[in-house]
C-alpha cells in the first residue's frame, strides 16, 4: 500500500512517517506540504491511503477531501484527518464527506496504529468492497443495475443500514421512481436522524418534485447538524430568495462568504453574487462583486457582472467607469464591448452604443445578442 501524509508542519510530517513505518505496513509513504501539493500528488500518482491535517495554507484538508469526492477515479480513496481540535462541526462536516476516521493531535503510536488497522479491516470486510462497488456503478450512471446489487444485499443481509437505504433512494431518484425512493429516505432517517446524505438526498428528491419548501426543511436540518459546508448554506440561501425570504437567504449567504476558506472565497463569493442578481437583488450582488475584484482585479466577468448589477440599480455612470477600467486590460473582450453598448443605449447615446456594439461583433462575429441589439438601435433612429 502507498499512503500520502499532507500537513503544512515539518515535525508533524516527520512524526507521522516515523509511525507508519514502524507499523512496516506501506510499500511507500510520500509527503505533501499542503494540499494542493498533495491534490498535485493524488492527480499523478495512485495512493491507497491519505493522512491530512485540516488546516493548512492554500488548501485545507477538508477542501482537498471534496476536491477527491468530485472525482470518479479518488473518491474512493479513504482519508484520515488529523486535526489539533475536535469541535463537534468539524467532525460532522468531516464525516459528511465521507472521511473514514479523525484523529485528534497529540495522539500516540498506538492510537494511530488501532485507528488505521480499523481503517484497513474495514475496508476489507465484503460488505464494504460491495458498498464501494455498487456507489460507484451508481456515479457511472448504471442506475438501474446498482439498485439491482443493492437488492441483492438487502436480500443477504438482515436489515439494510442507513447508508444503504439512502443509496437504494438515491438509484430509484434517478430511475425516476420517485415516490418509491422517497420511502426509502423516510426509513433511513428512522434509522438516522442525523445521517446526512439522507437529509440531503430528500433535499433534491423534493426538488425533483417541486416542493422547494419541504428542501429548504431538509437542508436547514442538514445544516443545523454541520453547520460548515459553505456549498449547501448558499444553496439554501439561494433557494430562500427565490421563495421570497429574502432575509433569511442574505443571513445564509452572508455566513457562506464569511467561513469559506482562503481557497474557496473567490468561489463561494461569486455563487452568492449570482444568487442575489438572480434574486433581483442588485445592491446586494453589487458589494459583493466589489469583494471579488479586490480579490481578483484581473477578472473581466467581474468587471461585466458589476456593471450589469449598478445599471439595473440606474448607477449607469458608475457602470460605465467599471466598464472602461475592464477595458483597459481587456480590450478584445466582446462581452465588455456589447455590456458598454446597452449602458449606453438605455441612455439613448446611440451613436456610443452603435460604436460599442460593431466593435464585440468585429471581435466576435457570431454574437447574435449584439446584433439583436444594433438591430433594435437602427431601428429606433
Amino acid at each position: 500500500m502507498r499512503v500520502l501524509v499532507v500537513e503544512d508542519h515539518p515535525s508533524m510530517r516527520s512524526i507521522l512517517k516515523k509511525m507508519l513505518y514502524r507499523m512496516q505496513r506501506f510499500e511507500s509513504i510520500e509527503e505533501a506540504v499542503d494540499g494542493e501539493e498533495g491534490w498535485h500528488k493524488l492527480r499523478t500518482q495512485i495512493f491507497h491511503l491519505v493522512i491530512a491535517d485540516i488546516n493548512m495554507p492554500r488548501l485545507n484538508g477538508i477542501d482537498l477531501l471534496k476536491r477527491c469526492r468530485g472525482e470518479l477515479d479518488l473518491r474512493n480513496v479513504p482519508f484520515l484527518i488529523v486535526s489539533g481540535e475536535s469541535l463537534q462541526e468539524v467532525i460532522a462536516l468531516v464525516g459528511e464527506w465521507g472521511v473514514f476516521d479523525y484523529v485528534v493531535k497529540p495522539f500516540s503510536y498506538s492510537i494511530l496504529k488501532e485507528r488505521i488497522e480499523a481503517m484497513l479491516d474495514r475496508l476489507r470486510s465484503p460488505e464494504e468492497l460491495l458498498y464501494r462497488e455498487v456507489e460507484r456503478l451508481k456515479e457511472m450512471g448504471y442506475h438501474r443495475e446498482a439498485l439491482r446489487r443493492v437488492e441483492e444485499a438487502e436480500a443477504s443481509l438482515k436489515a439494510l443500514k442507513v447508508k444503504w437505504l439512502t443509496l437504494k433512494g438515491e438509484c430509484l431518484m434517478e430511475l425516476g421512481e420517485l415516490e418509491t425512493a422517497g420511502e426509502c429516505l423516510s426509513k433511513a432517517l428512522q434509522l438516522s436522524e442525523s445521517y446526512l446524505p439522507a437529509h440531503k438526498t430528500s433535499a433534491e428528491l423534493h426538488l425533483k418534485q417541486g416542493n422547494v419548501e419541504r428542501a429548504i426543511d431538509f437542508l436547514t436540518r442538514a445544516d443545523e447538524i454541520s453547520p460548515m459546508d459553505t456549498d449547501r448554506k448558499v444553496k439554501l440561501g439561494k433557494l430562500l430568495l427565490t421563495q421570497g425570504r429574502e432575509e433569511e437567504g442574505r443571513v445564509y449567504l452572508d455566513k457562506a462568504v464569511k467561513q469559506s476558506s482562503q481557497a474557496d472565497r473567490e468561489g463561494t463569493l461569486r455563487r452568492a453574487a449570482e444568487a442575489f442578481m438572480e434574486a433581483g437583488r442588485f445592491a446586494d450582488a453589487e458589494e459583493l462583486f466589489v469583494k471579488l475584484l479586490k480579490l481578483n482585479p484581473e477578472e473581466a466577468e467581474t468587471y461585466n457582472r458589476l456593471g450589469i448589477a449598478l445599471r439595473r440599480q440606474g448607477k449607469y455612470d458608475e457602470a460605465e467607469a467599471y466598464y472602461r477600467m475592464a477595458l483597459e486590460s481587456h480590450p478584445q473582450n466582446p462581452v465588455i464591448h456589447y455590456n458598454l453598448g446597452v449602458l449606453q443605449f438605455s441612455r439613448q447615446e446611440k451613436g456610443s452604443a452603435r460604436q460599442s456594439l460593431l466593435e464585440a461583433i468585429r471581435l466576435d462575429p457570431g454574437f447574435s445578442k449584439a446584433r439583436e441589439i444594433l438591430k433594435q438601435l437602427d431601428a429606433s433612429r
